[in-house]
């Protein structure tokens, strides 16, 4: 008898000790797999927002020349792809699966594209009305509290970038769209103020 408690402690033992090895692997790939997901979150984030800003960069330029040639129609034009390609931006943030400790970006990017939309549309409905000669008054004060509130996530989401340590190409060199966008511009160029 004595022999077969001793065979049943050793295969007790030698289960535990199994188990014990199983979590301590899976612990270890556990980590490695959150630090994996984390990398490669932050890579397909950054290459999307990296485009993102590389669009809005051309986009403000082509929107500066037709805003100086009082083409006001071919900037709503323009306003409309660019609501067109904030929605695409938007779609591939939104598939992005983010660790626990990214979330928060993560949802404030997706936020501060809305509010994108929102901002470019409000201009948009601004401009029409400029073009048509209706009182703009009420639009533009709309077009304006869009802008802030645009302006304030993004001051929000700089933050999340920061804490999350990614560098966008814009901050590598801030230059006149970084410093306009946390002034609260339209990513047109135009903070609502001129009417055209």
């Amino acid at each position: 008898m004595a022999g077969g408690i001793f065979k049943s402690r050793k295969t007790a033992a030698i289960i535990i000790v199994a188990l014990i090895s199983v979590f301590l692997v899976s612990l270890c790939g556990c980590a490695e797999s959150t630090e994996r997901r984390q990398a490669e979150y932050k890579s397909r984030w950054k290459e999307v927002m990296n485009e993102f800003e590389d669009r809005v960069a051309v986009d403000d330029e082509k929107a500066q020349k037709m805003i100086d040639d009082n083409e006001t129609a071919g900037v709503i034009r323009l306003l409309g792809e660019r609501i067109k390609n904030v929605w695409q931006v938007y779609d591939e943030i939104v598939v992005l699966y983010p660790p626990d400790d990214l979330r928060r970006l993560h949802a404030l990017t997706l936020y501060y594209m809305t509010t994108v939309v929102d901002q470019l549309e409000a201009q948009n409905d601004l401009n029409e009305a400029i073009i048509s000669g209706k009182p703009t008054e009420d639009l533009k004060t709309i077009a304006d509290e869009a802008a802030q509130k645009s302006a304030f996530v993004i001051g929000q989401l700089a933050l999340e970038i920061e804490k999350a340590d990614i560098r966008l190409k814009s901050m590598e060199k801030p230059g006149p769209q970084v410093q306009e966008q946390q002034q609260g511009t339209t990513p047109s160029g135009n903070d609502g103020n001129d009417e055209e």
